[in-house]
């Protein structure tokens, strides 16, 4: 429910009270962006000389935004201060609040962070007015009080003209202290009045007008100096001093000059310190109102705020509360801080006005009013406050299941595992029949600590089936708690249970109750729903829409800060099995950014765990490291390390790396300890690498880990499991050359992979799978799903050995009898005009360098000769960029200063005829694989390299090849048979290709004659 604006954060009204210019010069001299404490006991004027200061239009504050807050006890937790200084911000002019984070209890491990970042976000703007912060009575904060370090860190935070000012009983406490520069930090605790604020008082209050200096000063030394008492006009009430120097004043002295009438009135308004002329009418009756505006009048023991409500000091207040506790009878009292308790429950002061209730002993009022918010203190991220309420209940119903149930609730973001212990014994007490909200929300209370706790173990599935059991007794639930109790239900089963035979049905009914769900609930079980489609179903398509729909929710400021950050893991998911890294980085950059503002970054570990596994499959292992860190780390700060999923990711990086021995020695104690736990996913996970890593090696123990796959995969309806089962068979198949297995699975592997059509799998070696698709082209497999493959997993060629000729490369350029280009198999034309010769030049010097470094000095001066260096490599960057543009932006490498074709993505004719020389010089192969790889060689020369070029280098390595080639073929023909029909064949084919190439005498003699 929506309370108004409280009065705590309402100054003083200034009228009446003194603009005491001696201190105002005290409190502007102080540093500038820096804190003002003001201290001294009660009724020294601290408060009136901050309000002056601020409103009174005298000061240099006027012109400034500020902001009055008066602390009390609730403001301990962070998540009420957080809170209530927003209504604080509310209220300024430009309203600045609307781009403020909320404090969550997920925030409060990293408060310090979540607290730079809200002052950040405040205090931004150098552009902007001057803050002005006076936080009244900071003494009642604990001196180690978490927001104690919050006022610190304002502190910090505070620009060129903005300040500070903390008014308290006590000095800083040591916290503040060490937290806060000394050169940006002034006391002042001298509040006694002096001589020569004469003129101060003679203007400002009516009692001093006309009074000579000398009387001032007489007046002023009978008060002790002190400005309460010199403020007002004499009167026959008590003075401040009365309270302030006699602990125990009698009830005569305390209640001068009151009427009996009156007297009641203030004892049945005893505990109430500040309200409206209303709320001080319903507890006293219009006798209270008129008191206590007298005493407003007449004396500083009650004064008025900006907004007109009346406020006792704190010294009138407590007097008066102990009077009533003495002097009521015990209904009189009951009645007094029965109606007091109500109206401040009902202006949203939880926790004073419970207090009340339950001294009152309304102890089932106080209950129903807890359970009446404590949805909406969950909501708002009270729950320490939640807890608090309940435990001032008495024994008897803090032990009510409904009770319990909240009470769990609140402790859940702080205590997940002692808080999924509560909520498990309260609903297998309740009979559901009898107790169904209690054993309702009890069971989801369990659900959701085991997935805040990530204890996703074999205890959800059987608390799924206790639901089921119970469903038919909860016909007295009502609509809306049946229907959270029935998505925790199938949130249970999609994220830690996902082998449930009711997961199908679960799934359904979560798409069709999500467009129904307010805002952030549907975008925390939208997020749920798709990194379940990702992570388990394996269905991109479903979950790329779902996602795209979640967006706009994601940017909301209103939702949950942890529901956006499951988008973002989401978004991550489907980046990464995109093979989009820039997308990733951005995603990751945005998602750590946002967690920093809400102070969520120990909730991160999901989101590294993604990246390092995307880092890793793109091969950048330095990055993978560092968010292999970031996962620990976050992790840690949780107080929750994910020790299975590090295992994971080091034996998915090893993997990845063909580090099969590495892979193998992580993934066994996560296998096993997911296992032990009963978590379906972490051991599937783990079970996939270890299944692929034996695999590789030819070892016989992947058999009944892919056959384990095969089960979870049939049993969860995954397409992900199904496929690494299938790429370890494929591996298995291939590592004990059983080809007619292997062509068998990889043809099965090949149409599911591209069916999933993810571009990147965890733990994928893709040189190993570049050297089996290869294998898979030669030995028979279906060629056009093998191609779709390779380009979709961006396969490398194997490296030393002969391309099928059916591999997709992007580019294939012709150079050996001839000049063409294809790309993505079509043929381009290059011109001949002036724009294009550049580029055409550039690629014949790194098509002849064959994959080698080029430097690109060297290639701005081979290219531009008659350029100084800056203009010519500028030239040859423009080039670069425009064969990128020709040929294709990853068809070019260009980095460290050196550049050279992409050899993943572009093959040229005198490539793979270096690749087949060099099998044919290779004597370790058998006889007829170097035969095999002659006729290729023979069959690629097609005729000198690029005929007509008449570029230097173009020359030197065409007489280059034609040398090699005659070398290398005459020096393996020369080693078979001469009496072999087929060597003669050889011989005449070899000199056809040769042609009248001009060849050293160390070659042409070795011809046989």
């Amino acid at each position: 429910m929506p309370f108004a604006r409280p009065n705590k954060l309402v100054a003083p009204q200034t009228s009446g009270l003194v603009a005491r210019q001696r201190l105002f010069r005290e409190i502007e001299q102080a540093p500038s962006n820096g804190v003002v404490w003001i201290t001294g006991p009660p009724a020294a004027g601290k408060t009136s000389l901050a309000a002056t200061w601020l409103y009174s239009g005298r000061s240099a504050a006027r012109h400034s935004r500020a902001l009055w807050y008066r602390i009390d006890e609730t403001d301990a937790d962070p998540a009420i201060f957080f809170e209530t200084l927003a209504l604080a911000v509310a209220a300024l002019p430009d309203r600045p609040c609307s781009a403020l984070p909320r404090l969550t209890p997920d925030a409060l491990p990293n408060l310090e962070a979540f607290a730079r970042n809200w002052f950040k976000t405040l205090l931004g703007n150098k552009e902007r007015a001057p803050y002005l912060f006076a936080f009244d009575d900071a003494h009642r904060l604990p001196p180690d009080s978490t927001v104690v370090a919050v006022l610190a860190i304002l502190a910090s935070a505070l620009h060129a003209l903005d300040r500070l000012l903390c008014l308290s009983r006590e000095n800083p406490p040591p916290l503040f202290l060490s937290a806060v520069s000394r050169k940006r930090f002034a006391v002042i605790s001298d509040l006694r009045v002096e001589a020569g604020e004469w003129e101060d008082f003679a203007r400002d209050v009516p009692s001093v007008h006309g009074m000579d200096r000398a009387a001032f000063i007489a007046m002023a030394q009978r008060s002790g100096r002190w400005i309460a008492d010199l403020a007002v006009a004499p009167s026959s009430h008590p003075s401040i001093d009365d309270l302030r120097t006699h602990p125990v004043l009698s009830s005569d002295r305390l209640f001068a000059g009151c009427s009996d009438v009156e007297r009641t009135a203030l004892l049945e308004t005893a505990f109430l310190q500040t309200g409206e002329e209303e709320e001080w009418r319903t507890l006293g009756g219009e006798c209270a109102v008129s008191v206590l505006t007298q005493l407003a009048a007449t004396s500083a023991l009650v004064g008025r705020l900006l907004a007109g409500a009346l406020h006792k000091h704190d010294l009138l207040f407590d007097r008066l509360r102990a009077a009533a506790e003495m002097e009521l009878a015990p209904d009189a009292l009951s009645r007094a801080r029965l109606k007091a308790g109500r109206l401040l429950a009902a202006r949203g002061e939880m926790l004073a006005g419970v207090r009340l209730l339950t001294a009152a002993g309304a102890d089932d009022e106080a209950r129903d009013l807890i359970l009446g918010q404590a949805a909406d203190m969950i909501a708002s991220g009270r729950n320490r406050e939640l807890v608090e309420l309940i435990a001032m209940l008495s024994a008897s119903t803090r032990r009510l299941p409904l009770v319990r149930v909240w009470h769990a609730t609140g402790r859940l973001p702080f205590e997940p595992s002692a808080a999924r212990e509560a909520f498990r014994d309260i609903w297998r007490a309740a009979k559901p029949a009898e107790q169904p909200v209690e054993f309702a929300c009890a069971v989801m209370g369990d659900i959701n600590a085991a997935l805040a706790d990530w204890s996703i173990d074999a205890e959800l599935a059987w608390i799924i089936d206790e639901i089921d059991r119970a469903l038919p007794f909860l016909t007295a639930l009502p609509a809306e708690i049946h229907e959270r109790l029935v998505i925790t239900r199938a949130i249970a089963m999609l994220l830690g249970c996902p082998t449930h035979p009711g997961v199908l049905d679960a799934l359904t009914h979560v798409e069709a109750v999500l467009p129904r769900l307010q805002a952030g609930r549907q975008l925390l079980l939208g997020a749920i729903l798709v990194n379940y489609l990702l992570w388990w179903r394996g269905d991109l398509a479903a979950a790329r829409p779902l996602l795209d729909n979640l967006a706009p929710l994601a940017n909301r400021t209103d939702v949950p800060p942890l529901a956006t950050m499951a988008w973002h893991y989401g978004a991550l998911s489907i980046a990464y099995r995109d093979g989009n890294d820039g997308a990733v980085r951005r995603l990751m950059r945005e998602v750590v950014a946002f967690a920093r503002k809400w102070g969520t970054q120990h909730r991160l570990a999901n989101a590294y765990w993604v990246a390092a596994q995307a880092y890793a499959a793109a091969g950048d292992r330095a990055e993978a490291a560092v968010a292999l860190e970031g996962c620990i780390e976050s992790g840690l700060r949780s107080g929750r390390p994910e020790i299975v999923g590090q295992h994971f990711l080091r034996g998915a990086i090893a993997l990845g790396e063909g580090n099969t021995d590495r892979a193998i020695g992580e993934a066994t104690p996560a296998y096993e300890r997911a296992g032990r736990a009963g978590n379906t996913q972490q051991r599937g996970l783990s079970g996939l690498l270890l299944a692929m890593a034996f695999a590789v090696k030819g070892d016989d123990r992947a058999r009944k880990l892919i056959d384990e796959l095969r089960d979870l995969a049939a049993r969860s309806h995954s397409a992900i499991f199904h496929l690494h089962a299938g790429l370890a068979e494929v591996c298995h198949a291939a590592a004990q050359d059983r080809m007619a297995a292997f062509v068998a699975a990889w043809n099965r592997m090949a149409h599911l992979g591209c069916q999933l059509g993810f571009r990147r799998i965890a733990g994928l070696d893709v040189g190993h799978f570049g050297h089996l698709a290869n294998l898979a082209l030669y030995r028979g497999a279906e060629v056009a799903v093998t191609r779709a493959l390779v380009a979709l997993w961006d396969l490398p060629p194997p490296q030393r050995t002969n391309i099928h000729d059916e591999w997709p490369y992007q580019v294939d350029v012709s150079c050996l009898g001839r000049f063409a280009i294809e790309v993505d198999g079509k043929r381009l034309s290059t011109g001949s005009g002036k724009a294009q010769r550049k580029p055409r030049e550039l690629l014949f010097h790194l098509v002849i360098a064959n994959g080698r470094d080029l430097e690109q000095e060297w290639l701005a001066d081979e290219l531009w000769p008659d350029a100084d260096g800056d203009q010519s490599l500028h030239s040859l960057t423009t080039t670069i960029y425009r064969l990128r543009k020709l040929i294709g932006g990853r068809a070019v490498i260009h980095e460290d200063s050196r550049v050279r074709l992409n050899p993943l993505r572009v093959s040229t004719d005198l490539g793979r005829l270096r690749d087949a020389l060099w099998c044919v010089r290779d004597e370790a192969l058998a006889t007829a694989d170097r035969m095999a790889s002659f006729d290729r060689a023979v069959q690629l020369y097609q005729g000198p390299l690029l005929p007509g070029i008449a570029m230097t280098p173009v020359v030197l390595e065409r007489q280059r090849l034609a040398v090699l080639l005659a070398n290398e073929g005459l020096g393996f023909l020369l080693t078979l048979d001469p009496a072999d029909v087929g060597r003669t064949l050889r011989l005449n084919r070899l000199r056809a290709a040769i042609g009248d190439a001009v060849l050293p005498d160390s070659v042409a003699r070795l011809w046989p004659t």
